[in-house]
């Protein structure tokens, strides 16, 4: 038991100082259970585009799609509507409609370079600067 708590201990101590983070995913499980994947290499047109910066990592958990990156500024894409959000570094859309999520917003201090999500498709994990 003493084992496990230090192994714990440990490994979240070399998480935090390799800047990996875990935030919650906002309803990253399908109706069949949490099914992680990387999006197709060309996206459909209808997808958000990130106004300034770049995007460095990408997932698909179900049907919400979660980027990472150096951006502040998304903008949902004109058939949708052209809304433009502040985000910083992290958001969120649905993979069906492009939309970008309106709830999903953290607020992060440095660029993220690696997005994972867990396998019961609750939580991503974050790591960058």
């Amino acid at each position: 038991m003493q084992i496990r708590r230090s192994l714990a201990g440990t490994l979240a101590v070399a998480l935090v100082a390799l800047g990996v983070v875990a935030i919650p995913a906002p309803l990253l499980v399908s109706a069949v259970g949490p099914t992680a994947q990387l999006p197709t290499a060309n996206p459909a047109n209808f997808t958000p585009n990130v106004l300034d910066g770049e995007v460095d990592s990408i997932w698909q958990v179900g049907n919400t799609v979660i980027i990472g990156g150096t951006f502040t500024r998304i903008a949902n894409a004109t058939q949708n509507g052209g809304a433009t959000f502040n985000r910083s570094r992290l958001a969120a859309f649905d993979a069906t409609t492009g939309l970008v999520d309106t709830n999903y917003h953290p607020t992060l201090d440095g660029d993220v370079t690696t997005v994972i999500p867990s396998t019961d498709g609750t939580t991503i994990y974050i790591g960058g600067a």
